[in-house]
């Protein structure tokens, strides 16, 4: 399926929503029966953010703790290649 390219307003606004979403460190916590819990640990205390249930459920918390970084590090590569990319047009041209 075909998508056009991400203009820069709608990168930077995925990068906004990144950034103000709850910082890491997020953990999981595999629960008895197919139950997997995402926590915001902080020192010795944990919030419960979200429960995931269902034997497939595991991966779907692992994202879940892990996009936050994952998607902040992806703008940021997607940053440099285009700047990159600009930097190789200049001295093409």
């Amino acid at each position: 399926m075909y998508q056009p390219p991400l203009t820069d307003e709608e990168l930077q606004a995925i990068r906004q929503r990144c950034e103000e979403a709850t910082a890491e460190p997020l953990a999981t916590i595999g629960m008895n029966k197919g139950r997997v819990a995402v926590f915001f640990t902080k020192g010795r205390k944990a919030i419960l953010l979200a429960k995931y249930y269902g034997p497939s459920k595991a991966a779907d918390a692992k994202f879940a703790s892990r996009a936050r970084n994952d998607i902040l590090r992806l703008v940021a590569e997607v940053e440099r290649l285009r700047a990159e990319s600009a930097q190789f047009i200049s001295a093409a041209q």
